[in-house]
């Protein structure tokens, strides 16, 4: 019996001759002013925090998220990563056209280049739902006081020690990098 005789292939039509190659018909949920229902958008794809000291806090700086949808979107939750930290609340949901200004900061814990990411769950809304972060940490304060017996305290690196002569006895060296 070949395919023609089967008689469970009668009124078959191919896929080619359903799909919409031309792209003419668009998904329901699409169609209002070419927007999509759901839809967020982040004001910058990327922060960059200056030279900070560890075991201090950089001041906030703000990323913008703006729902640019004609429905709600709804957000589930956020993942941080990194030695960063979230200033402000996240909304657990945006109306079309509403934004929030979410606050981060960088505070790093180690000397070095430090990468991280901000994400926001928004479920299958389109849209950007990443923040990627960066910044650099060098040694911060150690919380000595000078006293009596040292009068200063100056962090250097180990040539810039090796080059002192005389080098201060009232003077407590710290050698960084």
């Amino acid at each position: 019996m070949s395919d023609e005789d089967d008689p469970l292939m009668e009124g078959y039509v191919p896929r080619e001759g359903i799909i919409d190659t031309s792209r003419s018909s668009r998904r329901i949920r699409d169609t209002e002013f070419e927007r999509r229902k759901e839809e967020i958008k982040f004001s910058t794809a990327q922060l960059t925090f200056d030279e900070r000291g560890t075991g201090t806090e950089s001041p906030a700086q703000v990323v913008v998220l703006t729902n640019t949808g004609y429905g709600d979107v709804h957000i589930f939750g956020s993942t941080l990563t990194g030695d960063f930290v979230v200033k402000s609340p996240i909304p657990s949901r945006l109306q079309p056209g509403e934004h929030a200004a979410i606050q981060i900061a960088f505070a790093p814990t180690t000397i070095g280049q430090h990468i991280g990411s901000l994400y926001i769950d928004t479920g299958d809304a389109a849209g950007d739902e990443l923040v990627a972060l960066s910044g650099s940490a060098v040694a911060g304060d150690l919380g000595i006081a000078p006293t009596d017996d040292i009068q200063a305290i100056l962090k250097m690196t180990q040539s810039e020690y090796n080059a002192l002569d005389p080098k201060d006895p009232q003077t407590l060296y710290i050698i960084v990098g």
